[in-house]
Parts: C-alpha cells; structure tokens; sequence
C-alpha cells in the first residue's frame, strides 16, 4: 500500500499505519491527485490471563481475543482543480470466532482539497484519536493493554446510557460517533485541527442529544501535543451535559519517547455533577527491532453530593515488550493492573473479565501475548 493511498483514507487506515511505526498522531491526507481504491485491515489475536479480585471472590479465566482486528476498503476519485472525492467502509471483525458486523468501524464519505476534508458518516470523535500520544502505540492502543481502561473510562456502557453507579455516575467519552459530520485541516506549520458534530442517538424529531468535539495537535516528528475536547448535550434529560477535556504531550530523546496526559471529565446529573480528574505518564523505549512500553495512570475521586460515594479514584499500571517481525507484523506481550478504591468500579478497557468483576473495590489484573498483522 502506497503512502499516497494511505493519505486519502482519511484518519483511520492512517492510524494504522502510525500505530505500526509508534509515531504520535496520524499523518493528514495532502496532494491526492489520482484515482485509487485498496482494500486494507489488521488481524490481530491474543492469549490472555485476567483475574479480578474483591472480598466477596476471586475470578480467573484464559482466552484468546480479538483486539479490533478489522477489515475496508477505502479509495478517491480525482474531480480535477486539486479537489477529490473520498470514501471508506471499515468493519468490525472478530478473528477468533470468525464473527463480524459490516461497516461498524470509521464509515464516510467526502471531499478533500486544499481546505482539507469535510467527511460524513460512523467516525471516532478527535478526543480519540490522539490516544496514540500517550498510549500503547506499539501494540496499537487495544487489547487489555488498551490505557483507554480509566483515561476515558471505558466500561462497556455505551454513549446515552446511564451508567449510574458505575465510577460515580461518570461516561465513556470516546465511542465511535454515527450520524457524524467531521472537518480535518490541512497541514500548518506541523499544526493539525479537527472538528466534528454528531446525533448519536438519532435523527428522528423532537428532543434529540447531540455530540460537538474538537483537537489541536502539533507534531514535528520530535515533539507531539494534543490538546482535544469532547461536549455531550442532553444524554439524561434537557440541560444535563457531559464534556471533557484532554492535554497530552511527548517528546523523543534519541531511542526514548516520554509522553504525559491530563484530562478532566464531568457529567450532570438531576442531583449534581460529577467531576474527576485524571493523570498518567508513559515511556516507549526502542530497543533493537522491539519497543517497550511502560505506563502509569491515577484517576482521581469523583465528586458528587451523596454519601458514601468517596474513594472512587484508580491506579493503572503496565508493561509490555513488541518485537516486529516485519513492518507490518509484531509480536506483544505485556503486563497490566488497576487497583480500585473501595468504591470504584473500573474494568479493562477492552475483553474485560465478567462474573464479579464489577464489585466496588475490586483488583484487576491480566497477562497477554498476541500477534498483530497489517495488510
């Protein structure tokens, strides 16, 4: 696949391709001039062993997983004056059942030219994609070892739904967006800008939640920085908002890469606001054709005026190791704990351990070693 055609893919086949090199942000699509359709994924599987603990029970269990192993197509047309149509279907698979759902990953369509792209359709909101800053790059920011576990609280609960009594009431802010009408800019002195508004849940009449969010990121190929937003309008009744706020930045020392993030998350209630903030640092360090990744992660408590509800903070720490077999296959393996307060509640960001898993004040830990190939 040509460097070109990755450009015209727009955010996600980029991604893929940043993910496998362990750079910090996307490359933007500029000077697409000629007709192209490829047809590209990621299959990518793995054995783990997670555990959850809590005073109740112990629970304990080894399989293999699919970590957002996907398959698209994706293409351009030339419509002359430097400006092109583009386009991209990406579905979900699941290489270890053999199952899938079509289209359920980034799906657009748009225009792209000297003002950048305009595209429409199913895509991930910009809080999401400067993950790669701060994140487990080299295994490609999924699996287990997805940091997204309390960053942005990532418990399986879907955009809209209550989630009450999980975390304190807090969201999950970086799902997949349909309905979604997304700008990307050109390339400016190293500065990229996204902005995207969406109906998540909907476009039928009446009162309908809405979704705005934004990035601005540098990067010079030493130094990257993020600074991206996410606003949730609505999600529990009229006036009651979920929003967001990330900073994240990193620079390279030689064979060593050092990233920090920050971020702010608060979601209105009908008897309060929960606000929480959160905090992490990471290590990448190249060492031969591998690179180990080490990260450590504090979520602070939550704060909302009912009793008992104290001590909802968590600690993440990980350790992982990716040899690369070639350019577009690796091998991983790697090591990842959160330790929960007594009143929280935080899982694996994702393949998180059922059972009892959810207990307030429950351990959870898991060992993995998989295989990631690009096509």
């Amino acid at each position: 696949m040509s460097i070109l055609k990755r450009r015209v893919s727009g955010i996600s086949l980029a991604v893929i391709s940043y993910f496998s090199c362990g750079t910090a942000y996307a490359d933007r699509y500029e000077g697409v001039v000629s007709d192209s359709t490829t047809l590209y994924g990621i299959v990518n599987d793995d054995i783990d062993y997670v555990s959850t603990r809590s005073k109740r029970q112990a629970v304990s269990a080894t399989r293999i997983n699919s970590n957002s192993s996907r398959f698209g197509i994706l293409g351009s047309e030339d419509l002359g004056g430097g400006l092109s149509a583009i386009f991209q279907i990406e579905s979900k698979v699941n290489a270890s059942t053999g199952t899938g759902a079509f289209a359920a990953r980034e799906t657009f369509v748009g225009l792209h030219g000297d003002f950048g792209a305009l595209k429409l359709g199913n895509m991930d909101p910009p809080i999401d994609e400067v993950k790669g800053v701060y994140g487990n790059a080299p295994t490609g920011v999924t699996s287990i070892l997805s940091t997204q576990a309390i960053i942005n609280n990532n418990s399986g609960d879907a955009y809209g739904e209550s989630n009450a009594g999980v975390n304190n009431g807090l969201p999950t802010m970086n799902d997949t967006m349909p309905n979604a009408i997304k700008y990307e800019s050109p390339k400016v002195s190293n500065l990229y800008v996204d902005l995207m508004y969406a109906r998540p849940k909907g476009q039928n009449p009446g009162f309908v939640p809405y979704n705005v969010g934004g990035d601005i990121v540098y990067a010079d190929g030493r130094i990257k920085a993020a600074l991206a937003t996410q606003r949730n309008f609505g999600v529990r009744g009229p006036g009651l908002n979920d929003s967001t706020y990330l900073l994240t930045g990193g620079v390279t020392f030689w064979k060593t890469y050092v990233a920090l993030v920050f971020s702010t998350l608060n979601a209105d209630y009908a008897g309060g606001t929960v606000r929480r903030n959160f905090w992490g640092a990471s290590v990448t360090q190249s060492v031969g054709l591998g690179k180990i990744y080490g990260f450590y992660g504090r979520a602070g408590n939550g704060s909302l005026d009912k009793p008992g509800m104290s001590q909802t903070g968590a600690s993440m720490f990980e350790l992982s190791y990716t040899y690369y077999l070639s350019k577009r296959t690796s091998i991983y393996t790697g090591f990842v704990r959160i330790i929960n307060e007594a009143n929280a509640t935080y899982q694996l960001g994702v393949n998180g351990i059922k059972g009892r898993s959810t207990d307030a004040g429950a351990g959870v830990s898991g060992f993995i070693v998989g295989i990631k190939h690009n096509f």
